[in-house]
């Protein structure tokens, strides 16, 4: 009887580990960016704000990010669609 992981193993952590990956580099992403977003931080090193531009959100901007939300999820299904059938394929031994 063998031991260690089996294929199904990774087959399910590499979809897993791949999320973990994106979620790690964009939190060191956020957390390194050496930008100021906020004029509330500026108050805490005591520099001098001549003025602050609000984020404005407009129906165009608003439809654009949905729009572009409904592509990534459509592009995330399609490709663990694909994942997922040629690991299945795979298993059967057609690949």
């Amino acid at each position: 009887d063998p031991s260690g992981l089996r294929f199904l193993h990774f087959v399910v952590l590499g979809p897993l580990v791949g999320a973990l990956v994106v979620l790690a580099l964009v939190t060191i992403l956020v957390l390194v960016d050496p930008r100021i977003r906020f004029p509330e931080r500026l108050a805490a090193v005591d520099a001098p704000l001549l003025a602050a531009v609000p984020h404005m959100m407009t129906p165009f901007t608003k439809r654009m990010i949905r729009k572009d939300i409904i592509i990534c999820a459509f592009v995330g299904v399609l490709a663990l669609g694909l994942y997922l059938s040629l690991a299945y394929a795979t298993k059967l031994g057609m690949i």
